[in-house]
C-alpha cells in the first residue's frame, strides 16, 4: 500500500510517496528542522493515500531562515607587498652578503615592515625562481644572496 504527502509553500514544493513508515519518517525529519511541519505524519491518510495532510495557509507558516555565517573582512594591504619589500632591499645591496631568512625577517621588521615568516620564506622562494635570488645550504640551513 502507498501513501503519499504533498506539501506546497510558495515555491517550495516537497512530494512524498511510498510506504506508511517511509513518508512518517520523512515528515518526522522535515519537522525537526521546520517546526511548523510537526504533527503532519499523525494527519496522514492511510489506504490508497491519495489525500495529503493540510498545511497552514503559507501567510500562516514563518519558515526558519538559514543562518549566514559573518564574512572575514578582506585583509588590508598596507603598501607594497612581502616580495616588493624585498626586491627593494635587494636593490638596496643588502644581499651582497650571504642571509639567513631569520635576518632577512629581522631588517624588513627594522625597516617598519614586519612580515610572518611564512610570508618571508615564500616571497624568497619566489625570487630565487625568479633568477632574483641564489639560494644556498649552508649547516642545513637555506641562505639567500645576490647571484
Amino acid at each position: 500500500m502507498t501513501t503519499k504527502a504533498n506539501l506546497a509553500y510558495g515555491e517550495f514544493k516537497l512530494e512524498l510517496e511510498g510506504s506508511e513508515a517511509f513518508v512518517v519518517s520523512q515528515l518526522d525529519t522535515f519537522g525537526a528542522k521546520i517546526p511548523q511541519l510537526k504533527g503532519l505524519a499523525s494527519n496522514l491518510s492511510k489506504g490508497g493515500g491519495e489525500d495529503a495532510p493540510d498545511l497552514p495557509e503559507e501567510s500562516e507558516v514563518d519558515l526558519p531562515k538559514e543562518e549566514k555565517k559573518p564574512r572575514r573582512a578582506a585583509a588590508k594591504s598596507n603598501g607594497p607587498s612581502c616580495g616588493a619589500r624585498i626586491r627593494t632591499l635587494i636593490d638596496d645591496g643588502f644581499f651582497d652578503s650571504i642571509k639567513k631568512s631569520g635576518e632577512i625577517g629581522d631588517k624588513l621588521k627594522e625597516k617598519a615592515t614586519p612580515y610572518e615568516a611564512k610570508h618571508v620564506s615564500a616571497a624568497l622562494i619566489n625570487m630565487t625562481k625568479a633568477g632574483k635570488l641564489r639560494r644556498i645550504k649552508q649547516d642545513k640551513v637555506w641562505v639567500y644572496v645576490k647571484p
